[in-house]
């Protein structure tokens, strides 16, 4: 698929909560660094983390992030997906708590905890992840 159509393709999954994963990691839609008084909000994949799935983080410093390695998580690997302004605390933490939910939320992810609680999810502006549809299992055959 062609560069442009794939960009299409992730924006339009994002909006309908079809193919986050591939919006994610997209290079197309990966953004670049970020500008000068602006964090980002980045995704690890997940073989780079311990537990084999994506982590969800933000930092206002990236390059400085990505030598801590401490916590299991190589950020070297990071694709930057959204940005902030530095000095808003609320912003940041409204945004990460997004995208954490945009690809299912702690369950689904490294992530050990929410950044903001679920009861205050409305009042900040926060979508709930989709709900997880689970394949049908079919009955065993009869012999």
């Amino acid at each position: 698929m062609p560069t442009r159509a794939r960009a299409l393709a992730g924006m339009l999954g994002s909006m309908i909560g079809i193919g986050i994963y591939d919006a994610i990691h997209s290079e197309s839609n990966a953004k670049p660094s970020p500008a000068v008084g602006q964090g980002c909000i980045y995704c690890v994949p997940g073989d780079k983390t311990s537990s084999g799935k994506d982590y969800i983080g933000s930092t206002n410093d990236l390059d400085k992030r990505k030598r801590d390695k401490t916590d299991g998580r190589d950020r070297n690997g990071a694709t930057i997906i959204d940005t902030y302004p530095k000095d808003d605390k609320e912003e940041r933490r409204r945004k990460e708590q997004q995208a954490l939910n945009d690809i299912g939320g702690v369950a689904e992810t490294d992530n050990r905890r929410n950044e903001i609680a679920e009861s205050k999810w409305p009042a900040s502006g926060v979508q709930p992840p989709e709900p997880r549809v689970e394949p049908e299992q079919k009955p065993p055959e009869a012999k």
